[in-house]
């Protein structure tokens, strides 16, 4: 039984991704396969790969807008992470935090969050291969505090935030994650009435 559980969890989490790139993070079949895998992890007590799928969850929700499962999910996250005590987790889960709260609009809590994501990065350095899902998470919290600035009326900040996360996304290489800011990048410039920028982008 045992066996056939992990089996099935390395089956699920591999079919997860591709799921993902062949029909979008927030596909239904997606759903499907990750809160069985979300199942079987709890019941086998595989924290680490249970973390994973709670973050393809939380990506699912997230881009659907789908507010109450959003919040819940990004706070197992955070538990987990502590729980895990890899930098790696933390520095997800704090990504994760930065983006939830923008999307639900505590844009000063985006912003303390990131500064904490920042300090921990300094601390710890994630190993280069931690990231396999979605986009670049600090790339990514990154673009999205550029918003959450704009909001709190750092405008230059919030121009300069989302430059140089742009930046960081067009040296990366990694294209979701180029497409991701592309968006933010373009919100910020149009929100700073910045209309042929925003149009370039």
């Amino acid at each position: 039984e045992d066996d056939r559980r992990q089996r099935e969890i390395e089956l699920r989490l591999a079919l997860g991704s591709e799921l993902s790139a062949a029909h979008g993070f927030a596909a239904e079949d997606v759903r499907q396969n990750y809160e069985r895998a979300s199942e079987l992890c709890a019941a086998a007590g595989h924290m680490r790969e249970l973390f994973d799928v709670l973050y393809a969850r939380w990506y699912l929700h997230a881009m659907r807008a789908e507010r109450e499962e959003t919040l819940t999910i990004a706070a197992q996250i955070e538990t987990l992470a502590h729980r895990l005590r890899a930098p790696e987790y933390r520095l997800l889960a704090e990504s994760v935090l930065v983006r939830t709260s923008v999307y639900d609009g505590r844009f000063a809590d985006a912003s303390r969050h990131m500064q904490r994501f920042l300090a921990q990065r300094r601390r710890r350095q994630p190993p280069a291969d931690a990231f396999a899902y979605g986009a670049d998470p600090l790339t990514a919290a990154s673009g999205h505090v550029a918003a959450a600035l704009w909001f709190l009326g750092h405008t230059q900040r919030a121009q300069a935030t989302a430059r140089k996360a742009l930046a960081h996304a067009r040296q990366s290489g990694h294209v979701f994650t180029l497409t991701a800011i592309l968006h933010q990048s373009t919100l910020v410039e149009l929100l700073c009435r910045n209309i042929a920028a925003g149009g370039e982008l």
